[in-house]
């Protein structure tokens, strides 16, 4: 058994188990733990980092396809729209009160059995989609709303005569939903034979070209970009987690 030199100059044995066997000193113990919490430290990094990329992945994926879902559903009502009783087109784009937002307004046909059981009057129905801010911040990303004016209660609106879809872009009216969250821009374009965007101020004016072709683009974010857009933020910061982080889907239709 190996033996060490104590500071008279003599020989001290190894410490010794009961079993005898050598144990580890304080400092081999010391040292231990010193590289079991380093060993420790950079595992929790890596796995907090591996989870942070998961759940932002997990949250793009979950716009993504409320986007699509949403366009799909645009598409799917917009052909079974039918002709304005004024307008020469099938579909109207207004600009909301006090904001920069576009609204899409038409009439469609509704099976009674997906309006609601009071309001079956006819299959006749009007149908918007309309961004909503989930708060007072501007900066917020908005929500994508749907709201669906019944058909007793379009009937009326024909009655009176004034405009079919007045108050119809507010997230509390009777049946809307929101079908979309994280919203950048939805833009809607109105394109002729020729495939030019018509200006919709213009659209059923004498000699003006009616609309063939509906073009419906939406750009969303994940929740955690979201939310980092909604911080005060400079312009060129806002402008690059839109660029890293946006993704848009585009979706034509002929009307």
């Amino acid at each position: 058994m190996m033996n060490a030199i104590n500071h008279h100059g003599a020989t001290q044995a190894d410490p010794l188990t009961k079993s005898g066997l050598r144990a580890f000193t304080l400092t081999e113990l010391m040292v231990a733990c010193v590289l079991s919490t380093a060993l420790g430290g950079m595992l929790v990094t890596v796995f907090s980092g591996v989870a942070s990329s998961w759940q932002s992945s997990d949250a793009r994926a979950e716009a993504y396809r409320e986007s699509r879902a949403a366009l799909h559903l645009m598409q799917k009502e917009l052909s079974q729209s039918i002709p304005l009783p004024v307008e020469q087109s099938r579909v109207l784009l207004r600009k909301q009160p006090s904001t920069t937002f576009t609204e899409l307004q038409f009439l469609a046909h509704v099976p009674a059995n997906l309006q609601p059981q009071a309001a079956q009057v006819s299959d006749v129905c009007g149908i918007v989609y309309f961004l909503a801010r989930p708060s007072a911040d501007p900066q917020t990303p908005a929500d994508l709303y749907r709201r669906l004016i019944t058909s007793d209660e379009m009937f009326d609106r024909l009655k009176t005569g004034g405009n079919l879809f007045s108050d119809a872009s507010n997230a509390q009216s009777p049946h809307a939903e929101l079908i979309a969250r994280n919203v950048l821009a939805f833009e809607v374009l109105l394109r002729d034979d020729d495939y030019a965007v018509l200006d919709p101020a213009l659209i059923g004016q004498a000699g003006q070209p009616k609309p063939s072709l509906v073009e419906l683009r939406l750009v969303v974010v994940g929740s955690k970009a979201a939310t980092l857009l909604s911080e005060t933020l400079s312009t060129e910061q806002r402008e690059r987690i839109e660029t890293r982080e946006s993704r848009a889907f585009t979706q034509r239709l002929r009307l």
